[in-house]
């Protein structure tokens, strides 16, 4: 068996830690060489000096702090929820006290690195250092019970011998060479005791901590903050113990400077960079760093703190750091390892683990290889794995895993530490399997591991969810590979069973959170390895249908959850994969289903994905399951399944990207069109002859199979090849049984009233749409009259009536094709009672309308029946249709428009007869109507238009007044029309009126290519069978119905239609001036004068606009005319451009006349009330003087008024009588 290889990503660390990785390598290795010589250089600065018991309280507050907001950024930097997590931990004395032990070493062991630094140098007191790791490894042996290899007693063994060589090789300064230095140390005993005291602390606390933090799955931000809180309390009762005179006499900040506090820093970020290491990459980072650190100490107090190294010093210095590469390093140097590596590893496992007795026996105390209660190492389970010593031994590799499996499921399944060591015993188990000449041994124990994938990850905290993501990532997409290891099928089958079982969800749509499996399972890229998976499966043939099955079921599972999901299995190729899986399902209706299913849910969310199934091999596949359920669908379950397939195929016909010639050539349409007419014609399907007519039963199931295959039907004979079958199978003929009213309920199927009446919808519907292509099948089948009588029967149904709509469409879809038989059937007398009959729906009115218009259409007979029944009253009374109302129909004005174009223009009957009944009048009320729709302006001026070849017309048009103002005439109108359309079309005019740009004075819209003055005809292709309204109206419905999905198009963009409509306005209002006359039109404002100045230019400037376009055409074609040619053109363009200059002027001229007049009234105006004023203060003068004689006459004038208002009257003028 080949190797499998491996996906991106799965191996190893992903980019993110292995960038995390780095970091905390250049941090590390930071930390170790600065924090010892700035600790050193501190003590060589002038001054007064600090003191460093106070530096570690002060780096333990710095750690508490830090520590706690890196809590709360795992929380989201929710602090609430931060403190609840930590306030919960803290509840619990027992376990505080326990963090309690190794806080108080750290803060001793903090203290003794101050006492050695101050009487060793910065590289002795590093390299000396060293020896906490045969420290930390003595006490592992010793409390966790891990074993070492010998290459690890050995590099410890050099580490000892270095630093041995490493002391003696030391030359304090001034010894040798003249040195200047003032740099002294203190006694080298004390500092040796210190520094190795250091080391068995540092040892001790180490291995101490990490039993406590492996052995709880408590946050390790927590446990900072209670090492911080503790040792901040312990480092301040030791400095106020060891120091509290000088704390006293000095000040606590004694002698703190920048230095001091980068100190403190630095120590602060080494108690936190140790989680960091330990997470990503534990000792291998952490040794390397520690080399580095030693080189960059050395060579630092080489050059700056005088120490001058021997040859005996470089070679302890070297065998330092060969022993920390070698103690760290996986490699196999020497070949020792090998074989007793892989037997040790062997008997551990095979033991489970037990050389932790006394742990088991306190209570099951979680080994450190994870956190999983009685579970073996899972470092020596990987070692065991891919030992090469150890490649053959299949059964105790089984046995291994078995022991994993066994302890995890007794856990409850997997814990989230254990990921970044059980992705990679995954890999290395089903790499061998994959390599092994037998791979039955690892088949039972790999089920198992892969199965317990399936059930939630275990957690300490939502911390452990957010730290190890990306681990989480990386088993996800190992399921997706292991899913193809179809050498062991059960177990490639439980971890497609887990990938499906972890990202089980609802549907969802873009935008919606995630859950926090179903984000990890969207970015793993697994569902391109799944469907790889997918294929190996299926070349595997019989023996990996359980895989394929497990599989398939994933691929479900996630394209229910996301919409990319299923973007992402159709890039992959899966919707292909599927397609080739329907063979093998007629007899497994179970994985059908789940096939059906995933297709659909795919097709929908990827259009582009049908393309895949654009086979006629495929189409043959489906067709084949589709006979088999047909033929033993007992259950319901399988009769809903049948149609499930039905619903399927008909995505496929009515995607645009599967050839309807396909399923012809596969003789899916055959066996569809069979099916669809067996029990109407009681005809066994030839294709399928073992079907009895029986299991074409009346279950609702087979209702709506009934319904499906119709549907189905109409998708796959859109091509000639279809056509042909479709004419075979009399499926038409069948239709028609539907609409006929003596075989109400049919005669071989007894449907209910219900169903046999959504039968008839349905089969009026696609009538609707196949009459019009097999028109002569029809007509044979009876189908014009029998149309006619089901539709006169369902008149009086009360609405909703779906049946009269549908067959108001279908006679107005085939009234092109049979008007002779529908007028011959009297059908133009049943459509005027719905026009007359008020209180039927205005749709169905509308209709009618428009199929009087089609039927009436250059046909003398229906336009004379058209007259004979009143047809002209009944289309006037739709002119005076009121549009005030929302819920009317404006549509219905346009029919009766159209009708009036069809059935009443051209005939001088009845053109007169409409005349001598006011219709000019009424249609020119309706134009007259305020905000009246463009469409229905610009068909209203058609037909006046061509009513004005009628010798009685203009005069009825030139009589007209507006019912709003009788100071308005049609001359009003007309210009009103033509501005409106100016303004739509965005013609440059000034504010009144005059043309802007004398190149293209009527700025022609390039959106149409129809010719503005060729009538207005509706550039729509249904014109020839609808009649030129019935398909604008149409066109507008079907518009409407979109832009009511939030389907339709950009607000601001006009359609081309829409501008046809606007520029053919134009063209009938010069038309209509032509025929009513451009001079005697009374009460124009000066905006409608310069307008009907530019229209009486209207065709000039036209032609003009043509011979511009044809000069762009031909240079855009890089054509030269002949000279002659470009001078006939250049005489137009100065022409037409000249003639534009000239109406400008004469526009202006005429607004300078309108502004004098009005200047001259306002004059006027202005005298006539001054003049009126001055007579109304003479007339009041006038009365004034009159009344005051009077006064004068009859009343003597009082003494008083005489004397003045000062006099005095004497008593006997006071005495006088009046």
């Amino acid at each position: 068996m080949g190797e499998l290889p491996m996906p991106a990503g799965v191996h190893g660390l992903s980019a993110k830690e292995q960038m995390m990785k780095k970091v905390a390598l250049v941090v590390l290795v930071f930390q170790n060489s600065t924090q010892l010589l700035l600790m050193n250089y501190s003590r060589t600065l002038k001054g007064p000096s600090y003191i460093s018991s106070t530096v570690v309280v002060c780096v333990e507050v710095v750690k508490l702090i830090c520590s706690f907001a890196l809590l709360s950024h795992e929380h989201g930097w929710d602090w609430s929820a931060a403190k609840i997590e930590l306030s919960s931990q803290l509840a619990d004395p027992w376990d505080t006290f326990k963090v309690g032990v190794p806080a108080f070493i750290y803060m001793v062991q903090n203290n003794l690195l101050f006492v050695a630094t101050s009487n060793l140098d910065a590289a002795t007191t590093q390299l000396t250092y060293q020896l906490k790791l045969m420290t930390t490894a003595l006490f592992s042996v010793f409390i966790l019970g891990k074993q070492l290899s010998n290459q690890q007693w050995l590099a410890l063994v050099v580490l000892t011998a270095g630093v041995t060589l490493v002391q003696l090789g030391i030359r304090p300064p001034g010894e040798g060479e003249a040195h200047s230095s003032s740099v002294h140390y203190g006694s080298q005993l004390t500092g040796f005791l210190a520094v190795l005291s250091a080391c068995l602390l540092s040892g001790f606390a180490a291995v101490y901590f990490e039993k406590i933090l492996k052995g709880s799955k408590v946050s390790v931000w927590i446990r900072n903050i209670q090492l911080g809180a503790i040792g901040s309390v312990l480092a301040l009762a030791g400095a106020y113990v060891s120091d509290g005179a000088a704390i006293a006499e000095y000040g606590f900040f004694r002698g703190y400077g920048a230095i001091v506090v980068l100190i403190i820093m630095v120590y602060a970020l080494g108690g936190l960079t140790v989680a960091v290491v330990v997470k990503y990459a534990d000792n291998i980072l952490k040794g390397f760093a520690t080399s580095f650190s030693v080189i960059v100490c050395a060579l630092f107090s080489i050059v700056f703190l005088g120490m001058q190294p021997s040859l005996v010093f470089a070679v302890g210095a070297a065998l330092v750091m060969a022993s920390v590469s070698l103690y760290n390093s996986s490699r196999d140097y020497f070949g020792l390892n090998g074989v007793l590596a892989a037997a040790a590893a062997a008997e551990a496992v095979a033991t489970g683990g037990r050389r932790a007795t006394a742990e088991e026996e306190g209570g099951g105390t979680e080994l450190p290889g994870g956190v999983t209660p009685n579970a073996p190492p899972l470092e020596q389970v990987f070692a065991l794995l891919t030992s090469r010593h150890s490649s053959g031994l299949a059964l105790r590799h089984a046995a291994a895993l078995a022991k994993v499996a066994s302890a995890n499921a007794a856990a409850g399944g997997f814990h989230l530490r254990d990921l970044p060591r059980l992705v990679p015993v995954f890999e290395a188990a089903v790499t061998n399997a994959a390599n092994a000449s037998d791979a039955r041994p690892y088949a039972a124990p790999l089920r198992d591991l892969l199965a317990l994938a399936a059930r939630p990850l275990r957690a300490a905290g939502a911390s452990d969810e957010l730290i190890l993501f990306d681990h989480v990532v990386a088993l996800v997409a190992f399921l997706a590979h292991a899913a193809s290891a179809v050498f062991v099928p059960d177990a490639a089958a439980a971890a497609a069973t887990a990938l499906a079982a972890y990202d089980a969800a609802g549907r969802r749509e873009d935008g919606e959170p995630l859950r926090y499996n179903q984000h990890a399972v969207s970015i793993s890229g697994c569902i391109p390895l799944l469907v790889q998976a997918l294929g190996r499966a299926m070349e595997a043939g019989d023996g990996a249908v359980e895989t394929v099955d497990a599989i398939v079921d994933a691929l479900l599972s996630l394209s229910c959850s996301l919409p990319s999901h299923c973007a992402q299995i159709a890039d992959a190729g899966g919707i292909a994969l599927a397609a080739r899986l329907f063979a093998g399902c007629a007899r497994a209706p179970a994985r059908l289903e789940v096939l059906v299913e995933l297709v659909w849910n795919v097709l929908e969310a990827v259009p582009e994905a049908h393309a895949q199934m654009d086979s006629v091999e495929v189409l043959a596949d489906i067709r084949g399951v589709f006979a088999s359920l047909l033929l033993h669908s007992r259950k319901r379950n399988d009769r809903h399944l049948r149609n499930e397939v039905l619903i399927l195929a008909t995505l496929l016909a009515n995607s645009g990207y599967v050839d309807p010639n396909a399923f012809v050539a596969a003789g899916f349409t055959t066996l569809l069109l069979e099916l669809a007419c067996a029990r109407e014609t009681a005809r066994v399907p030839a294709s399928l002859p073992q079907l009895p007519l029986t299991a074409l039963g009346c279950t609702e199931e087979d209702f709506e199979m009934k319904k499906l295959l119709w549907n189905l039907v109409l998708s796959t004979t859109t091509t000639p090849d279809g056509v042909a079958a479709l004419i075979s199978a009399s499926f038409v003929r069948v239709l028609l049984m539907y609409l006929d009213p003596g075989a109400e309920r049919g005669t071989l199927l007894q449907w209910t009233l219900h169903q046999h009446r959504e039968l008839q919808v349905l089969a009026t519907s696609l009538l609707f749409h196949l009459a019009a292509e097999v028109p002569a099948e029809f007509a044979a089948g009876n189908g014009p009259s029998l149309v006619i009588d089901a539709f006169v029967q369902h008149l009086d149904e009360p609405p909703p009536a779906a049946l009269r709509s549908g067959l108001s469409k279908l006679v107005l879809n085939t009234a092109a094709l049979f008007a002779t038989q529908y007028g011959e059937l009297g059908l133009v007398a049943v459509l005027l009672s719905i026009l007359k009959d008020a209180t039927l729906e205005v749709k169905l009115r509308r209709d009618a309308a428009l199929t009087l218009s089609v039927l009436t259409a250059e046909n003398a007979a229906n336009q004379a029946e058209f007259l004979l029944e009143g047809g002209i009253d009944a289309v006037i009374a739709l002119l005076n249709f009121d549009m005030s109302d929302p819920e009317r129909e404006p549509t219905i004005v346009l029919a009766a428009i159209d009708c009036i174009w069809s059935a009443v223009v051209g005939i001088i009957e009845s053109e007169t007869q409409f005349l001598r009944a006011d219709g000019v009048f009424a249609l020119l009320d309706l134009l007259d109507t305020p905000k009246l729709p463009a469409e229905i302006t610009n068909h209203g001026l058609g037909v006046i238009l061509d009513l004005l070849d009628h010798p009685y017309t203009v005069a009825y048009v030139r009589r007209w007044r507006s019912g709003r103002d009788a100071e308005r005439s049609v001359a009003h109108l007309l210009l009103e029309a033509w501005e409106t359309s100016q303004a739509e079309l965005g013609v440059a005019l000034d504010r009144h009126g005059v043309i802007g740009n004398v190149d293209t004075p009527l700025a022609p819209v390039a959106v149409s290519d129809d010719d503005e003055g060729e009538g207005g005809a509706p550039a729509f292709a249904a014109v020839a069978q609808y009649g030129r309204t019935a398909a604008f109206v149409l066109e507008l419905e079907a518009a409407a119905a979109a832009e009511a999905d939030g389907d339709g198009g950009d607000g601001d963009e006009v359609s081309p239609a829409i501008a046809d409509v606007r520029a053919n306005m134009r063209a009938k209002v010069f038309a209509l001036f032509c025929k009513l006359g451009f001079q005697g039109h009374t009460g124009l404002s000066c905006r409608h004068k310069t307008a009907l100045r530019l229209i009486l230019e209207y065709f000039k400037y036209k032609v003009g606009e043509v011979w511009t376009e044809i000069d762009a055409e031909l240079e855009a074609e890089e054509v030269r005319p002949i000279s002659p040619d470009l001078t006939r053109l250049g005489t137009m363009h100065e022409y037409i451009q000249q003639s534009a200059v000239n109406l400008q002027t004469e526009q202006r001229a005429v607004v300078a006349r309108e502004q004098e007049r009005e200047l001259k009234a306002e004059a006027d105006m202005y005298h006539m009330i001054m003049e009126k004023s001055r007579l109304m203060r003479e007339a009041a003068a006038a009365d004034a003087a009159a009344a005051s004689d009077s006064t004068t006459a009859h009343d003597p004038v009082h003494p008083a008024h005489v004397a003045g208002p000062g006099a005095t009257l004497s008593p006997r003028h006071a005495m006088r009588p009046r």
